[in-house]
């Protein structure tokens, strides 16, 4: 057994070699993890920067400084060049007896209605509203969490690809047809056809949460049982790709479908309330991302449980593949009758 399946292994490898589908997608993904870096700390905080000449008294600058950040400048022609520029600058000058806010028109909401805001309560010395706040202990916001959660789902995607486009180049060099002539059984190919793809979603699954979070901040035992439990769904993507496509253009097609669902339902689950989460209970990729969201998010909740149903989810899609498409792969699990 250990033998066969070793075979269908090395094959795997040979394959990945000569297409280097292996080396381009994992290579792909990390560049892409690593500029998404690049952009995180802007998406981390909403920052309000303000732009202010000479005719603005220090007293309301230095005051402005509570509320943001501020830039000076000696005169109106250079304080209307900064706002032109492409990030999103409220200009501030005080001409004719008041203050006057300088927008280059297409700037975030925010930055278009802050400024005014913020120059009342300068101005006035009292608060226009009365407001409480409650410190929930979060000190940033978790859009970094939620950036890693979702790369991390998309790669067992990845692993269903690779796993599908083996499958192909299986039935194309007409290997499935030699199988059936041999004692390999059904379980045997799956284990055979998917041992690869899977390491490829393990270890893309660890660079990731390392770069994107850091190493301090991973469990890793906790986060390989967490991708364990729901290897299912990438072992299942990938023999739906293999066994429907014919080639690698309509595997590609698929993939395109796929990803609907694999990156709708956690979507889903970030704006439903939760008396409607119920209808994402179906689909084993939500119990994916709750598991993720738990390790990294909501660290309040229970892990196990959502471990658990996501592991249950992964047996029953394997089960599915072995009784329903055994005579399409040309197998039996007795062996080529």
């Amino acid at each position: 057994m250990f033998r066969r399946i070793g075979n269908l292994l090395a094959k795997d490898l040979i394959y990945s070699r000569r297409e280097n589908i292996l080396v381009y997608s994992m290579i792909g993904m990390l560049v892409l993890v690593v500029g998404t870096l690049f952009f995180l700390p802007s998406l981390e905080q909403m920052d309000v920067f303000f732009a202010v000449d000479g005719s603005v008294p220090p007293e309301v600058a230095r005051q402005l400084e509570a509320y943001g950040q501020v830039e000076y400048y000696a005169g109106y022609d250079l304080l209307r060049e900064r706002v032109l520029e492409f990030d999103d600058v409220a200009g501030i000058y005080y001409y004719g007896g008041e203050y006057i806010v300088l927008l280059e028109g297409n700037e975030e909401s925010y930055v278009r209605e802050l400024p005014g805001i913020i120059l009342d309560r300068i101005l006035q010395g009292e608060d226009l509203v009365e407001l409480s706040t409650i410190s929930l202990g979060r000190e940033r916001s978790p859009v970094r969490e939620y950036t890693a959660v979702f790369f991390l789902l998309s790669m067992f995607l990845i692993g269903g690809l690779f796993i599908g486009l083996s499958i192909i180049d299986d039935r194309q060099s007409g290997t499935i047809r030699a199988l059936a002539v041999t004692p390999i059984n059904v379980v045997e190919y799956m284990i055979g056809k998917s041992v690869l793809g899977l390491l490829v979603v393990v270890a893309l699954t660890l660079a990731v949460a390392t770069i994107l979070l850091g190493p301090a901040t991973i469990n890793y035992p906790l986060l390989l049982i967490s991708v364990a439990a729901s290897l299912g769904v990438a072992i299942f993507i990938g023999f739906l790709i293999g066994l429907v496509s014919n080639n690698m253009v309509t595997a590609i097609g698929i993939v395109k479908v796929v990803a609907l669902p694999i990156s709708g339902v956690p979507v889903a689950a970030l704006f439903l309330p939760d008396r409607l989460k119920w209808v994402l209970y179906l689909f084993p990729n939500y119990w994916s991302f709750e598991a993720f969201n738990r390790m990294f998010i909501r660290t309040d909740l229970p892990l196990a449980p959502v471990n658990l149903v996501a592991a249950l989810f992964s047996l029953g899609l394997v089960a599915v593949l072995v009784s329903r498409f055994g005579r399409k792969l040309r197998l039996t699990v007795k062996g080529g009758e």
